[in-house]
């Protein structure tokens, strides 16, 4: 009985390894930041504050992390990725 409780054990212990691995490798955070995709705002008119995009993007969608303004003028809204 004691070596097929030992088997048991490691089984159960590399599938929660397994899946912590799993989990770890599909998390949007990379080396400790969060990684951002951008797209254009729906929402945000006028001439581009970071601040007021900001303000935008996060009321726009609760998807969004946050927004800023990029080279162009434009806002654009951050969600993981």
């Amino acid at each position: 009985m004691a070596p097929y409780s030992r088997r048991t054990l490691s089984a159960t212990t590399a599938i929660i390894l397994l899946l912590a691995i799993v989990v770890i490798e599909t998390s949007p955070v990379v080396g400790g930041c969060l990684k951002l995709c951008f797209h254009p705002s729906t929402t945000y008119t006028g001439v581009c504050s970071d601040d007021a995009c900001n303000t935008a993007c996060i009321n726009e969608s609760s998807a969004n992390y946050d927004g800023g303004c990029d080279d162009a003028g434009l806002c654009n809204c951050g969600v993981p990725c």
